[in-house]
């Protein structure tokens, strides 16, 4: 008979289990014990927040340690916030703590002293950050086979938060080259709790390794959801308007009352202004500042303080926060999330989603979304509230179907490439060519990059000094490359920016990222200042509190949204449905919407005729394509003469100068074009590659700036340009007439 997992687990786990009174296992912790204890799969642990994730990889890892002791280093733990590391490594201290397994916590900010103890002896579970990783990989060559020669398992924590990113691709890179010096496989365990198709992650957390990747599916646990969608007609960030006056404002402060909540943006200025305006009403209404900011641009003091009066307090606490408490750390009981404006995308919604309801309580989330009231004058689809529509699309997506975005992993990272090649050959001290290439194509980051593009980059980078030859042939750093890996930030692959430190009196309070001069007004941490003198050399900014509004302006989001968002954005505006979580402020503009749309067609035409002879189009595409149909109409049709001027709207809607031609004339010239053999190297300039990567990321990877525009170009039409998809939705477009 099958043992029961709780009988396989080691003495001090069963004292911990019973000192805690668990009522037992639960069902991801039993099946991660059947996997880890029968198999020697990977395993992927994908289950809401605060579900027992972490302990359903350790409990079992921890129970094979202690009944045979590694020789070295046995677990590496990697998370992608130091925040998160810090976390869990009280709370593994504590799982730990009568096991006799060493534990050790490695980034920027841990005392040189105790990374000094573990080098003297490593070994048990080290907890690392990437960027320290890659430090240990260029600076402890020599040493890593007796840190890590008997490494058994690699835990990595929201593994979600690293599969679509370039630091996710570095993390691949440092696995498969940490598994050459130690030639040994290790098992691999991803832990998410935002994973919808299992077919890529899975693909993600065993490149570059012959195991397998087993995956859990336990029963749902049919926890119940409450959602509020509710909408103003006045821009929260706007210029001209006194933020503390909102009627957004006013409508968060009551809902926050008396209660443990977070306010959600979707960028920095977002939580700051929000928490500005929440200390203000507090003040106005004699209620008590309970407020805090936590986000990447405040120093960790004040961070670590909104934490653990999160965690700690028994009475109220509302945070303005951004993507730094999404992840899993541990801040207790969550009532309410608020979010600021629609979510960027389903992942998001669910991991902020997934910040509440423990204990057996509904998961509650809030929206308010602020929105320009829509002109007389204006063309309709100016009228429209698309970030409404996309909050809906959003929530219906995830209760309808729980699609959640899968991973866009990208194949062909020229940024990613020249690192790494910089990284083995610093690493190396002296490294030949053939073996240089040898290491970076086993790289799985790099399996789909042809070895002539990469011979490319390497003789570029020998041109211009970042690497130099030697007699023998082989290579080393080059004078130039010696100014970017002699740098601490070269173990970074996310891009660094200038920041400037703000200081009240003694204390640091934050930073922002650029300079503000005596005078100006800026908000950081949640409260208004006033500067009042600069220190260019130590980049210092010095304020003091200033207790006036400040006004705020925000662009909005920068996140590349999926196509299936937009898609289901149509059916938001053609459907009758009336969604039970929407205010009678939404449900009133979302029916002004739908009227809107079935007079003018919105709902069924993807070309409509416009005032002034312009032809609007609605793609129904998310960032990239819709940015690829973009470029082809804009290169194509205005060589035609057919469209002269293209308009765009974030990813809702173009507008087209349509030389007199209506929309049904349109459609058939848009449709003549594809019908055509389309080039992408006709319509993606070498002159303005970096521009047009910008424009499909967002943001430009760290060391763009050191790649031949001939292999950005061609990383652009590898990684962002799918003319199929794009013909395909074209091919079943229609027209007004």
């Amino acid at each position: 008979m099958q043992k029961s997992a709780f009988s396989r687990l080691s003495p001090f786990i069963k004292e911990y289990i019973y000192k805690h009174n668990w009522d037992g296992l639960r069902p991801i912790q039993e099946e991660a014990c059947r996997v880890i204890f029968d198999t020697n799969d990977h395993l992927i642990l994908a289950s809401g927040t605060a579900t027992g994730k972490t302990e359903a990889a350790f409990l079992p890892i921890l129970t094979l340690l202690e009944k045979d002791p590694p020789s070295s280093v046995g677990v590496i733990y990697i998370a992608p916030m130091k925040a998160l590391i810090n976390d869990q490594f009280y709370r593994l201290s504590d799982l730990m703590a009568e096991s006799g397994i060493p534990l050790c916590h490695w980034h920027g900010d841990v005392p040189q002293s105790k990374k000094a103890n573990f080098l003297k002896n490593p070994g048990g579970v080290l907890q690392i950050t990437p960027e320290s990783l890659e430090a240990m990989l260029i600076t402890r060559v020599h040493d890593l086979v007796r840190i890590f020669g008997d490494l058994r398992f690699v835990v990595i924590d929201e593994m979600h938060a690293f599969m679509s990113t370039e630091r996710g691709l570095q993390l691949l890179c440092q696995l498969s080259r940490l598994q050459r010096y130690i030639n040994r496989e290790p098992r691999r365990i991803g832990l998410s709790a935002t994973l919808g198709d299992y077919e890529l992650p899975a693909a993600w957390l065993s490149a570059g390794t012959s195991k397998n990747v087993a995956i859990p599916r336990t029963a749902a646990g049919g926890q119940k959801i409450r959602l509020s969608v509710e909408h103003f007609n006045k821009e929260f960030f706007d210029s001209d308007k006194n933020l503390f006056n909102h009627p957004a404002s006013q409508y968060i402060y009551e809902r926050t009352l008396n209660k443990k909540a977070i306010i959600f943006g979707n960028g920095r200025p977002g939580p700051d202004a929000a928490i500005v305006a929440m200390r203000y009403l507090a003040r106005k209404y004699g209620t008590p500042d309970i407020y805090h900011v936590h986000h990447g641009a405040i120093s960790s003091t004040l961070r670590e303080a909104a934490e653990q009066d999160m965690k700690n307090s028994e009475g109220p606490v509302v945070i303005g926060a951004t993507v730094t408490m999404e992840l899993g750390i541990d801040i207790g009981r969550l009532e309410r999330v608020f979010q600021l404006g629609s979510p960027i995308s389903v992942a998001s919604f669910v991991q902020r989603l997934g910040r509440t309801g423990r204990r057996g309580e509904p998961a509650e989330m809030w929206f308010v979304n602020c929105e320009r009231p829509p002109g007389e004058n204006e063309l309709p689809l100016a009228q429209i509230p698309w970030y409404l529509l996309k909050t809906i699309a959003i929530i219906q997506l995830y209760l309808e179907e729980r699609f959640i975005e899968p991973p866009y992993i990208l194949k062909y990272s020229m940024s990613m490439l020249f690192h790494q090649i910089m990284s083995v050959t610093a690493a190396a001290g002296e490294i030949s060519i053939p073996a240089l290439i040898d290491t970076i194509t086993s790289l799985p980051p790099f399996y789909n990059v042809e070895t002539e593009d990469i011979l490319y980059l390497i003789y570029d980078l020998i041109e211009k000094d970042y690497l130099q030859p030697m007699e023998q042939g082989g290579l080393i750093i080059g004078l130039e490359g010696e100014k970017i890996t002699n740098n601490y930030e070269f173990y970074a692959v996310f891009p660094g920016e200038e920041e400037w430190i703000v200081m009240h009196e003694s204390e640091k309070i934050g930073h922002v990222e650029e300079i503000h001069y005596a005078g100006e007004e800026i908000t950081v941490a949640g409260f208004n200042w006033l500067v009042i003198g600069v220190d260019p050399k130590r980049l210092n900014i010095f304020v003091k509190p200033m207790p006036e509004n400040l006004r705020y302006y925000w662009p909005g989001d920068r996140a590349l949204t999926h196509d299936r968002i937009l898609q289901r954005m149509k059916r938001v505006l053609a459907e009758d449905t009336v969604y039970p979580y929407l205010g009678p402020n939404a449900a009133e503009r979302l029916q002004q919407a739908r009227e809107l749309a079935h007079k003018y067609g919105l709902d069924k035409y993807n070309l409509i005729n416009l005032d002034k002879g312009l032809v609007g189009i609605l793609p129904w595409m998310g960032h990239r394509n819709f940015r690829t149909l973009q470029n082809i109409l804009s290169h194509y049709m205005k060589a035609d003469g057919a469209a002269r001027q293209i308009g765009a709207r974030e990813s809702f809607y173009m507008t087209l100068d349509s030389g007199r031609h209506t929309a049904a004339e349109m459609l058939d010239l848009i449709k003549d074009v594809f019908k055509k053999e389309i080039n992408p190297y006709d319509f993606i300039h070498e002159e303005g590659i970096r521009a047009e990567k910008k424009k499909y990321e967002y943001k430009v990877p760290k060391y763009d700036c050191y790649i031949p525009d001939k292999l950005l170009k061609k990383q652009v039409i590898m990684d962002y340009i799918d003319i199929a998809f794009v013909r395909e939705q074209v091919t079943g477009w229609t027209a007004s007439d």
